[in-house]
């Protein structure tokens, strides 16, 4: 990441240096068109992982906390979770 920016300050300052080469306003709606791709490609992440399912352990513990990112959560324990949501699934397990 720290690459990326440095070359980015560099061309940031080649395309300044030379007044002829880029106005103000081209600058920014490059640097606007990275910054929306970027922005574009951290939804799709976010996206992606609310949608992933995540397993649980919790023993007897009911009140074994929810992750909070997770889109199904499948508990495994002797006793039910305080706080299961609708699509997440249950396992009872034996002690």
């Amino acid at each position: 990441m720290a690459k990326a920016v440095n070359r980015l300050d560099a061309a940031l300052d080649r395309r300044l240096a030379n007044p002829r080469s880029r106005t103000h306003f081209q600058v920014r709606g490059m640097i606007k068109v990275r910054l929306d791709k970027a922005v574009r490609l951290v939804d799709a992440l976010a996206s992606k992982q609310r949608h992933t399912t995540m397993i649980v352990r919790h023993g007897a513990d009911a009140d074994a906390s929810r992750p909070t990112w997770s889109g199904t959560v499948i508990w495994i324990g002797s006793v039910a979770p305080v706080n299961i949501e609708d699509r997440d699934l249950h396992w009872t397990e034996a002690q």
